[in-house]
Formats: C-alpha cells, structure tokens, sequence
C-alpha cells in the first residue's frame, strides 16, 4: 500500500484486526489473512501504553518474510530490473518536469502581460449581474444544465489580480504558467477542483465568487470581476490579497459524470 501524495513509500502494509473506516478512500485493499489469523490475535492483546497512541509497550517486530510465487509471470518477474527500470524512469521524468517547471517560470512575466490585456478585453465586454455590482463575461457556454439548488458541484478556477497577476488556482499547470507555482502545494494534491454548494446561503469569503458561479450551469467557463466590497474589502486575505483590491475569477463548473 502506498500512502497519500506523491513520491511517499511503497512498501508500507497494514494488517488490520478490526474495522477502521476513517482509512476508507485513501488506501487499496490487497490482500486478506488466510493462515495465521491466532497469530494477529496475539498481536492485537499485547500490553499497549494508552498516552503513547495505543502503541505496545514492547514492540512487535516480523522477523522473517517468505513471498510465494504463483503462475509463470509470478516467477519470471525480475524484481531487482524492475526496480531499476522504475527508478530510472522516475528519475528521467523528473528532471523532465524539471525542465518543463524552469521553462514556463522564466515566461510568466511575459504570460502575466497577455493576461493583464485579455483582462481588461474581457472586462469591456462582461455584464453587469443583477442585484450586484460582479460583472460576468461568458467564456465558452456548457451543457444548458442548471445544477439543482442545494447540490454539491466541483468548480475549477483561477484567480488574478487586473495586472494579470495569478493569486490562486485550482490548476497546476497554470500555477506554473504564470509564476505562482507552489511545490508543497503540488505535493498535497492541493491542485484540484474545489467543491462548493449551489446555494445562495452559502458562507464564502469572497462573496462575488458566489455570486457569479450561481449564474453558471453545468459545463460553463466565464470570467467574474469582483469588486474589492465583494471580495475581501478593506482587510485583505493575509499576504495574498491587498487590502481594496478587485479580485478577477476564470471558472468552470465541471461537467455532471
């Protein structure tokens, strides 16, 4: 089993001796006790320090390990070349994201220029929304498909500042296009469409963000202009936003499966 994020180990297993549901959608069931079950059971009643996470006050080594080979691919698997053939191309696609990384990091400045443009391009043409001062631009239209009030939808998103300046986003590769690309970001899995409730009595901090994805349906990518009132006003967002300043939101509202 290997454990959440990128490059963790491989070669970690549990063998569990009672129903744990909080491990439910992170880990891969491989395998089950067929033999031996007495002996999991010994392990499991062995004196344990309750201040130390329930761990055994003496530990509980495994000694030896014997894996058995079934069928002929079983026995002809060279794992050692394996091994080393993964490891090689580990390494070669490494240093090719590497690369990839360096590249688009020394073009964000002139990336960031085009967008300042296509910004303000767009915010000549984005419409006013009724009952609020967001102004919507309609990228590229979707399904038609309104999300029912209530639901729960998955949202991809980009946010700038009207310099073109990227402040967030849900995209990694527009992270990197545009010089905010965070490695321990990327390392979480934090780069990934974000879920919100299609309900106008959703709690956000940036409000107009609310307000322009309930104008969306299904399928629709627009850009939102959000006045600083509607965004984080006079107090900002830490060291990301300044405070009075218009925030500018690419999003889509992924497709329904």
């Amino acid at each position: 089993m290997a454990n959440a994020g990128p490059n963790t180990n491989g070669t970690q297993f549990f063998i569990m001796h009672k129903e744990t549901p909080f491990l439910n959608g992170k880990y891969n069931v491989f395998g089950k006790v067929v033999e031996g079950l007495a002996v999991i059971d010994s392990i499991a009643a062995v004196p344990v320090n309750a201040q130390a996470n329930n761990r055994p006050i003496d530990d509980v080594k495994m000694q030896t390990i014997r894996i058995i080979r079934k069928g002929k691919a079983a026995k002809k698997w060279d794992a050692v070349e394996v091994f080393k053939t993964v490891q090689e191309d580990k390494a070669m696609a490494a240093q090719e994201a590497a690369e990839l990384l360096q590249k688009r990091m020394a073009q964000a400045p002139e990336m960031q220029a085009k967008k300042a443009a296509q910004l303000k391009e767009w915010k000549a043409k984005a419409t006013k929304l009724k009952d609020s001062d967001v102004l919507v631009y309609k990228i590229s239209e979707g399904s038609g498909v309104q999300p029912a009030m209530g639901s729960e939808v998955f949202i991809d998103y980009s946010g700038f500042f009207m310099d073109g300046k990227l402040f967030d986003t849900s995209d990694v590769e527009i992270a990197q296009t545009y010089g905010n690309y965070n490695e321990r970001k990327d390392q979480a899995g934090a780069y990934q469409e974000i879920p919100v409730k299609y309900d106008p009595a959703t709690p956000m901090g940036a409000v107009g963000f609310k307000y322009a994805y309930l104008t969306m349906n299904y399928g629709d990518k627009i850009v939102a202009f959000v006045p600083s009132d509607l965004g984080y006003g006079e107090r900002g967002a830490g060291n990301v936003i300044p405070p009075n300043t218009e925030l500018i939101f690419e999003m889509e509202i992924l497709p329904q499966d």
